[in-house]
């Protein structure tokens, strides 16, 4: 089994609030059986994170050999406590670091640089090649050092280099059919999102939590082909 999660941020009277989402998919399976979501004030954390994995059933958790994430503090030792493989969430990686093409964006501070940091970090997930890897990864621990880049794309390019093996977990362990991202999540989020948009659920977090686990209930699982 792989275990796939992401928190969705709301506020309410101006503080900030995270439902969890979590699912459960089979190694050959193509779609994601959603568990019971939570919801805790402040913002998203491994502990928090503790908890909800914590409610899921022992025999499931023995089951479960991989956890698709973010990349958030406390992630990499629940993992390994768990004694399961980690792989981290792509799609977030990439739109820390995301990138309009119009040539008025360009004139932005590191932003043809922002354009090959991009693409760097795109094909280092990815690559099979082990010299054009290290070439790109040679290339980005330049870019981290220096003022090419503003600070906070520097320091997102040390993050990922420090656990950039996670980001390519899917390509060590082929047979397990690993997502890459998390965009199931987005996808119960997106399905949520409309049925708050046409009600007035979701105006407070009891509310808000109702709804969300009245409609896992319903809809159960969603695709899962990332």
């Amino acid at each position: 089994m792989i275990l796939i999660a992401d928190g969705i941020w709301f506020r309410f009277e101006g503080k900030p609030w995270v439902l969890y989402l979590a699912a459960l998919k089979s190694c050959s399976g193509k779609s994601a059986v959603f568990l019971k979501p939570f919801l805790f004030p402040g913002k998203e954390g491994g502990s928090k994170w503790q908890i909800v994995f914590s409610e899921i059933p022992e025999d499931i958790r023995r089951r479960t050999c991989a956890l698709v994430v973010d990349n958030l503090n406390g992630m990499q030792m629940i993992a390994r406590d768990n004694n399961w493989l980690l792989q981290l969430c792509h799609f977030h990686m990439l739109i820390k670091l995301k990138v309009c093409r119009k040539r008025i964006q360009r004139k932005l501070k590191g932003g043809s640089i922002r354009e090959e940091i991009f693409d760097l970090v795109s094909y280092a997930m990815r690559a099979r090649d082990p010299q054009k890897l290290n070439t790109a990864l040679n290339r980005l621990e330049v870019l981290s050092k220096g003022d090419l880049a503003t600070k906070r794309i520097r320091a997102t390019i040390r993050d990922f280099l420090d656990c950039f093996d996670y980001y390519r977990t899917y390509l060590n362990y082929p047979n397990l059919e690993l997502p890459t991202t998390t965009n199931t999540m987005e996808s119960m989020w997106a399905v949520l999102r409309a049925m708050l948009r046409h009600s007035r659920a979701g105006s407070n977090p009891k509310s808000l939590l109702m709804w969300a686990e009245g409609l896992i209930r319903v809809k159960g699982s969603l695709a899962c082909n990332s």
